[in-house]
């Protein structure tokens, strides 16, 4: 591994030789060919191959979808008088205000501007007192044991406070023996 200063992107021969790709280097470049079509370029520079990638605004010209909308979704679907600003004071290289749209339509902004009624509010089927209705879940077994050597988990739930308690197992036989609850005798 290699600290690059100032960000430069790295770049895999190996992977493209793997993806069928020639490699040539000749007059302090590499050049990239695939079924003998001409492909990226790398140019020596400081002591390495640097990528030579196409500016963006040529690729521009292949989208379907109108400017506007082009660069609505470049930006992380901003608003478009954000875009006409941007473009305004020549905040973005390659977007002239000339070339905007001023309508367009989105459709997975609609999607999530899109409001859903709340889900019913569940109620209880019954009416239990603190300690009547228990909910039980066993867990495990654990990749990696606690430091105590516990495998499991059993989780107690009160039904009618929502309060938990956990019990960490060795083994899932000693699940039952921390469920089982004694009946408290009344004295009258």
């Amino acid at each position: 591994m290699a600290y690059i200063p100032g960000g430069v992107n790295l770049f895999s021969e190996g992977v493209m030789d793997q993806n069928g790709f020639t490699i040539v280097r000749k007059n302090n470049k590499t050049l990239y060919y695939k079924n003998g079509q001409a492909g990226m370029e790398a140019e020596w520079s400081n002591g390495g191959y640097v990528m030579t990638f196409r500016p963006l605004r040529e690729f521009a010209n292949f989208s379907k979808e109108s400017s506007s909308k082009l660069w609505h979704k470049r930006l992380v679907h901003v608003n478009l008088n954000y875009i006409q600003q941007s473009a305004k004071h020549g905040a973005v290289t390659g977007l002239k205000l000339e070339e905007l749209s001023t309508r367009f339509n989105c459709d997975d902004c609609h999607r999530g501007n899109e409001t859903r009624k709340p889900f019913p509010e569940s109620r209880s089927p019954y009416n239990a007192k603190p300690g009547e209705v228990i909910h039980v879940d066993l867990s495990g077994k654990m990749p990696t044991p606690t430091l105590g050597g516990s495998s499991y988990f059993l989780l107690l739930k009160d039904g009618a406070t929502g309060f938990r308690h956990v019990h960490f197992l060795k083994n899932k036989n000693e699940a039952a023996g921390k469920v089982l609850f004694k009946r408290r005798r009344h004295n009258s």
